[in-house]
């Protein structure tokens, strides 16, 4: 799973808390069926975001960047009756097939509105980095056994951003999806730990476009990316410098014969 997949599938669980029949009863990446799943915390309405397939067509080695989608997944589940509000208060919705039925549609709405009707650092976030959709399917579900429940399963097919850089101090949206992890409760304590991964070890700036793409070091040079003469990882200060028929000249020769104007 890529880092967009991450940041796509949080930035969409945040905007539909709150905002559909299901409340706060949102879940990111349930493992367990959706039996198993209403079993245990009973028909009331409710809400599991996932991202699953996610295609690359790399463009040679540059895995991070290519055409590229990623199914983000959200399954609303009910099997009780509800409350819809309404300008004249709350509409009682039986917990009939039709009842049923009639809850996840606007359950559906509703969630389609919270992830591209809504404002905030979230909304931003998700709509960054999802900037495509490229279809959206819809597929109806129900129990197989013990509670009885509907479910609609809603499929956006997204084309993300290209994945952040290998080794370079984090920007843009890729600094707002960390600033926004920081300042949630549920979030901090593992937003540190998404920044490495997004950095890692810090590459040098001339390195920087030969690992972009994926190339070696010989690769590079072959191409022009590099010199015949490969830097230090780290850059370092010279004092001085001996040239061969003219001997040492250190920086206090340099000044004397290059002043500043």
């Amino acid at each position: 799973m890529s880092i967009a997949a991450l940041a796509i599938r949080l930035a969409a669980r945040r905007l539909i808390e709150g905002a559909t029949i299901a409340e706060s009863k949102v879940y990111d990446s349930a493992i367990s069926s959706l039996d198993e799943l209403v079993s245990k915390e009973g028909a009331k309405p409710l809400i599991i975001v996932s991202t699953e397939d996610e295609r690359v067509s790399p463009k040679g080695r540059d895995v991070l960047a290519g055409d590229r989608s990623i199914d983000l997944i959200i399954e609303a589940v009910l099997g009780s009756a509800t409350n819809a509000n309404s300008e004249e208060g709350a509409v009682n919705i039986p917990a009939t097939d039709a009842g049923l039925e009639l809850s996840l549609a606007l359950m559906s709405r509703q969630i389609m509105r919270a992830l591209y009707g809504s404002s905030g650092p979230w909304a931003s976030i998700f709509r960054k980095l999802a900037p495509q959709v490229g279809s959206v399917l819809t597929r109806r579900g129900a129990s197989a056994s013990g509670t009885r429940f509907a479910a609609k399963q809603i499929i956006l097919t997204v084309e993300p951003l290209a994945e952040p850089p290998f080794g370079v101090a984090i920007e843009g949206v890729w600094l707002e999806f960390i600033d926004a992890l920081e300042a949630d409760e549920a979030y901090q304590h593992f937003a540190s730990a998404v920044r490495s991964a997004i950095v890692g070890e810090p590459i040098p700036e001339w390195r920087r476009a030969a690992r972009s793409i994926g190339l070696t070091d010989s690769e590079a040079r072959g191409i022009g990316i590099f010199g015949p003469y490969l830097p230090p990882e780290e850059p370092v200060e010279w004092n001085e410098v001996e040239i061969e028929g003219i001997g040492v000249i250190d920086q206090a020769e340099i000044d004397r014969n290059l002043p500043d104007e």
